[in-house]
């Protein structure tokens, strides 16, 4: 008499095991998606401050450059302040930014751009209006 053969045991699962499965991998995969949507919101962010060929402009990071020569100028806040930056974001490795002045003759398209991509920082033109004081008795006035 031939030796019987071992049974081979199949994985067997419940239909809520199959449901339970899909829906882990499902909330992995959108989870994973979001991430790389906002991976791609801080890289063009980054673009927007590092690249001088970016829809804004040129940008510095020099608190003490003149206004007269740049075309944007980018104030980082403290370290300290918090602006509203969403905490994943921080930890994806973006930064705040506190305030973004545009060159003067900025178009609208380029304001909504900068305010989209940096939405805690205000973003303005830049304008100077200089309001010359004469000394009393000062000819020509």
């Amino acid at each position: 008499m031939p030796e019987p053969q071992p049974l081979i045991r199949r994985w067997t699962y419940s239909l809520r095991t199959l449901f339970l499965a899909v829906t882990l991998a499902a909330v992995f995969l959108v989870v994973l998606l979001w991430i790389r949507g906002e991976m791609a919101f801080i890289r063009e962010r980054r673009e927007a401050i590092a690249n001088t060929k970016a829809p804004m402009g040129d940008i510095v990071a020099d608190l003490a450059a003149s206004m007269i020569d740049q075309d944007i100028f980018v104030e980082k806040p403290a370290p300290s302040e918090s602006l509203g930056i969403p905490f994943w974001r921080v930890w994806l490795g973006d930064q705040p930014i506190q305030s973004i002045t545009l060159r003067r003759a900025a178009t609208e398209e380029e304001l909504t751009h900068g305010k989209r991509l940096f939405p805690e920082a205000t973003v303005e033109r830049f304008n100077v209006e200089f309001k010359l004081k004469y000394p009393p008795g000062f000819p020509g006035r």
